[in-house]
C-alpha cells in the first residue's frame, strides 16, 4: 500500500475540467435535450411551463453550464465581437490617443455585451492580406482608424462587412469624429477674449484628415476676422524648430493653437527651455483633451473631445447597420473648451 510522503502532501491534486453540455443537463432532469436547448437559448415560440424553465435554468447553473460560443455564432450568424484596426498598425498603449480610443471602444462594447478584438499587422503585410484577415468572419463589424480613403478603406466598404471610421473621416465609410471646426472656433474665441489677435497654428506633419480639418478651420476663422493666418509645421520630435519658427514671425504671435495636446505640451517645454513664459509671453491651446492633469505640473487649456461618446456612437452605428438600418454618413460630436493655466 502506498504511504503518503511529504511530496504527496505538498502536491496539489490534478483537476480535470470538462464542459457541461445541454444533453447532460437534460439527462440529469429527465427531460428532452431539445427542451433544455430551447430554454437555455431563450428560443421564442415554444410552450413549456415556468416550473420546467425554472428547473432547467437552476440545474444548468448548478452544473456550471456555459453556452458554446462557436456553436452559438453558427446558429445566430453573429460572433458578438467587434473588431478595431488602426491603419498604421500601431496599438501602443503609450500613445495616449490610441489608448483612449481602445479604452472607450472597450467600454462601448461592454455596454452591449460584445467583445472588442484588436487587429494588428506587421508593417510589411499587404493591403489584400489585411483585408482578407479583417473580413474573414471573426467579427460582426469593424471600427477603423484610417489615414486616408485608400485601397483598404475601399476594400472594406466593398466587402459588405459593416464598418465605421473613427476620428478621421473617409469617403468610403460612415464616419464618427469630433466637430473639428467648432473646436478650433471656440479655441480662437477664447484667445480673442484674452486679448490675442496674432494667433498662430502648429499643424500636424502627418496626413491625418482630422488634423487637416483643424488646420483648414483655423485658416477660415482667421480670414473671416481679417487676420493673417500663421501656420507652422510642428513635430513632437523637434519642437525647438517649431518654437524658433514662431519667434521668427513678424509681428511675433502672442498665442498658438496646436493640432493636438502632445504637440502643445512639447511646445511649452521648448518655451521653458528658452525662458519664454507661458501664458504671459505666449498662450498655448491644445486639442483632444487627453492629457491627465494629475500627471502635469500645470493644467493645459485644450479643446476637450468626447472620445467616449464618439466610440459609443460608432458601436451603435455598427449595431444599426447589422440590423439593416440606414445610418448617417458623417456624425460630428461637438467638443468643449477646458480652460487651464496656459492661456
Amino acid at each position: 500500500m502506498h504511504q503518503p510522503n511529504d511530496t504527496d502532501m505538498n502536491t496539489p491534486p490534478y483537476i480535470t475540467l470538462s464542459k457541461v453540455t445541454s444533453r447532460q443537463v437534460a439527462d440529469k432532469l429527465g427531460v428532452s435535450q431539445a427542451t433544455v436547448s430551447r430554454v437555455l437559448r431563450n428560443v421564442p415560440g415554444y410552450q413549456y411551463s415556468q416550473k420546467t424553465r425554472k428547473r432547467i435554468l437552476e440545474e444548468a447553473e448548478r452544473m456550471g453550464y456555459r453556452p458554446h460560443a462557436v456553436a452559438s455564432s453558427l446558429r445566430e450568424g453573429r460572433t458578438r465581437v467587434i473588431g478595431f484596426h488602426n491603419q498604421n498598425s500601431e496599438l501602443d498603449v503609450h500613445n495616449i490617443f490610441m489608448a483612449e480610443v481602445i479604452r472607450s471602444l472597450q467600454q462601448a462594447c461592454l455596454e452591449i455585451s460584445h467583445l472588442l478584438l484588436l487587429h494588428n499587422f506587421a508593417p510589411d503585410v499587404s493591403v489584400s492580406n489585411r483585408l482578407a484577415e479583417l473580413t474573414c468572419g471573426r467579427v460582426d463589424g469593424l471600427v477603423v482608424h484610417l489615414q486616408e480613403n485608400g485601397p483598404l478603406a475601399k476594400g472594406i466598404a466593398q466587402s459588405g462587412l459593416p464598418a465605421v471610421a473613427i476620428a478621421n473621416r473617409v469617403e468610403s465609410l460612415p464616419s464618427v469624429g469630433c466637430d473639428d471646426s467648432t473646436g478650433i472656433r471656440i479655441a480662437i474665441e477664447h484667445l480673442v477674449e484674452r486679448g490675442h489677435e496674432r494667433i498662430a497654428f502648429a499643424h500636424s506633419p502627418y496626413p491625418l484628415e482630422a488634423a487637416q480639418a483643424r488646420h483648414r478651420a483655423y485658416i477660415v476663422e482667421m480670414e473671416q476676422r481679417g487676420w493673417q493666418p500663421v501656420s507652422i509645421p510642428c513635430s513632437n520630435h523637434d519642437t525647438d524648430t517649431t518654437f524658433r519658427a514662431l519667434q521668427s514671425v513678424t509681428p511675433r504671435p502672442t498665442a498658438v493653437c496646436c493640432w493636438n495636446d502632445v504637440s502643445a505640451i512639447c511646445l511649452i517645454r521648448a518655451c521653458n527651455r528658452a525662458a519664454v513664459n507661458v501664458p504671459n509671453d505666449l498662450a498655448v491651446v491644445g486639442f483632444d483633451g487627453l492629457i491627465d492633469k494629475l500627471m502635469m505640473p500645470f493644467n493645459l487649456t485644450t479643446v476637450d473631445v468626447q472620445w467616449a461618446r464618439i466610440s459609443q456612437t460608432a458601436v451603435h452605428l455598427l449595431m444599426a447597420m447589422l440590423s439593416g438600418e440606414s445610418v448617417p454618413w458623417a456624425t460630428n460630436v461637438p467638443p468643449t473648451l477646458r480652460i487651464g493655466e496656459t492661456t
